[in-house]
């Protein structure tokens, strides 16, 4: 019973489908049935394919986009003071600010003791290493960033970067 009722609305759908027709007139497309109706088929060029879609702005033939130019970057050791923001009472004893002179840069990586990234074209860097990680941004011959240690969600000493590219 149940598959003679899908037969018959199958059936149905396709009779359906057609009886309707797309039709040109001189005012435009048309959908209808074909009873009843005569058509006049002009004979001629049709437009084939999808309409032209103009290209997004920046993309026009014959231009090119242009990457970003890169923030320059000091090559060479950075040193400055790494001061203590924020210590969890389980690990003030640990927290406390320090000299930083082992920072160095070569080409677009830096690294800082175990810790090192590559310098992205805006001069951001992510340096990852163990529990810790540097986030920061180079502006010319300074450094300005902060240091994370401990678990990732919650740790137990941050600083502040604050570094400085020296001829030495």
């Amino acid at each position: 019973m149940r598959r003679s009722l899908a037969l018959a609305a199958a059936m149905a759908l396709a009779l359906l489908a057609t009886a309707c027709a797309r039709y040109d007139t001189p005012d435009g497309s048309m959908l209808g049935t074909t009873s009843g109706l005569s058509w006049n088929i002009p004979i001629g060029a049709q437009p084939s394919g999808p309409p032209s879609v103009p290209p997004p702005p920046g993309m026009m033939p014959g231009t090119s986009q242009v990457p970003p130019k890169p923030v320059p970057i000091v090559q060479g050791w950075y040193h400055g003071t790494a001061k203590v923001i924020l210590s969890q009472s389980n690990a003030a004893a640990d927290c406390t600010n320090v000299s930083v002179d082992a920072f160095q840069v070569v080409g677009r990586w830096a690294s800082f003791l175990d810790y090192s990234g590559n310098i992205a074209l805006d001069g951001s860097v992510t340096m990852r290493s163990g529990g810790g990680v540097i986030v920061g941004r180079f502006v010319g011959p300074t450094f300005q960033g902060r240091l994370w240690h401990g678990m990732p969600t919650q740790p137990s000493c941050t600083w502040a970067l604050a570094l400085q590219a020296s001829s030495s």
